[in-house]
């Protein structure tokens, strides 16, 4: 999909991402002027005594804080700050984030 719409956007739109891998061709665009940011949740995980039937399908952050993934992919390092920003909010439903993790230049 960001190949069909990079050329509508102006100089300096982020686009976000929730997989860097689901890029087309494995690069954000052909556009330089654009920022690629992607961010993805570590779904938290249930185990013990606390494991209910409604804990365990729930994989959003709603029942246990989660952590999450950031990379600034394309853009300047001044980006980043907004990418991260709009991932915690997206993610951080009632600020339950255990943690942030950056990785560089979107991989691990």
């Amino acid at each position: 999909m960001t190949s069909g719409i990079t050329h509508l956007l102006a100089p300096g739109t982020m686009l976000m991402a929730l997989d860097h891998r689901r890029a087309p061709g494995g690069a954000p665009s052909s556009r330089d002027d654009l920022i690629f940011f992607v961010t993805h949740p570590c779904h938290p995980r249930c185990s013990g005594a606390k494991c209910t039937p409604k804990r365990n399908s729930t994989f959003s952050g709603r029942s246990r804080p989660q952590n999450i993934v950031c990379s600034l992919v394309q853009g300047p390092e001044e980006s980043y700050a907004l990418g991260e920003a709009v991932a915690r909010a997206i993610y951080a439903p009632g600020g339950r984030i255990a943690s942030l993790h950056r990785l560089a230049n979107g991989r691990a």
